[in-house]
């Protein structure tokens, strides 16, 4: 996080990341697809059996009816296709009827041969038990490999955020180099201020500028996480003295602040140093201030002690 330094990841978590999202996503089509092709040779092994079933009961009945097959189906076409003659007034259609009528007819009365029929049902319907059951098996490990892919898209949003907040912590530490670089020894007034709030944004903090005029002793006031920080910035030529830090423990309390410092680009008297020990005033020197812009310092945990909360400065 802003304030302290960052451990990029491997460069190529994100490329793994992404590797892993490609083969959950082709697991789950290629298992979808293996469903679709079990649900077809389900299907086609139901048909089948019923077929088959047709088959032996059409049999049946014609056996007991008359003894000559050809003719019985031949005769129940040739009075589908006059039915639907009567009905429709189309012998055109009346004719298709019949052809079609008698080609399923004939296929029922002769496909397979009776020899091998009642053999061909069971072997059907062991066909039709077995897809059945690959179905089952295989629209059981869909489920699995959905939560695969939900688990893996999360991780893959999940490193593609970290990547990008390592982007912008990057960037950040670019535009502190440039700011560190920078002839900020010799800023005075509201240029020093202006360069302080460059450079706390720049750490993560939220920065308002109070103004020149009544400004209670504090000329920034810094928000993270719901707490403030009270600074007064001193651009100076020589030591500054403890009334900075009277200043900036006072503007503390005016601004509703919960901790307090004073920010230069000189050094201090010894008799601020020893005030802003007594007061709990943070003092940052132009010594320190480089170690804070090269992220050797954590400003947050010399105000408060803990670790800084996550930035939420834009």
């Amino acid at each position: 996080m802003p304030g302290e330094p960052l451990a990029s990841p491997p460069s190529d978590s994100l490329a793994n990341a992404q590797q892993r999202l490609t083969e959950a996503r082709g697991n789950l089509r290629t298992q979808l697809a293996v469903v679709r092709r079990l649900r077809w040779a389900s299907r086609w092994a139901r048909f089948h059996l019923v077929w088959l079933d047709w088959a032996t009961t059409l049999r049946q009945l014609v056996d007991r009816t008359v003894r000559w097959r050809l003719g019985a189906g031949l005769c129940i076409a040739v009075a589908q296709g006059g039915l639907t003659w009567i009905i429709t007034d189309s012998p055109l259609l009346a004719a298709v009827v019949s052809i079609a009528v008698g080609v399923i007819l004939m296929a029922l009365l002769s496909n397979p041969p009776d020899q091998v029929l009642e053999t061909a049902r069971k072997l059907a319907g062991f066909e039709r038990d077995e897809a059945v059951a690959r179905l089952a098996v295989a629209q059981a490990e869909v489920p699995g490999l959905q939560a695969t892919l939900r688990g893996v898209l999360l991780e893959h949003a999940e490193v593609r955020a970290e990547a990008a907040r390592l982007e912008l912590s990057r960037n950040a530490d670019r535009r502190l180099a440039v700011l560190a670089n920078s002839r900020w020894r010799l800023l005075r007034a509201t240029e020093w201020e202006h360069f302080l709030k460059l450079v706390f944004t720049e750490l993560g903090y939220q920065v308002e500028l109070t103004g020149m005029s009544g400004d209670q002793g504090v000329d920034l006031v810094l928000k993270r996480g719901g707490r403030k920080i009270a600074v007064q910035a001193k651009g100076y030529a020589g030591n500054v003295p403890n009334s900075s830090v009277q200043q900036a423990y006072a503007g503390q309390g005016f601004y509703e602040c919960h901790a307090c410092a004073v920010v230069t680009n000189s050094r201090f008297t010894d008799s601020a140093q020893e005030l802003a020990a007594k007061l709990g005033c943070v003092l940052i020197d132009e010594q320190r201030l480089v170690r804070l812009m090269n992220h050797q310092l954590d400003f947050w945990k010399l105000c408060f002690g803990d670790t800084a909360p996550e930035s939420t400065a834009t």
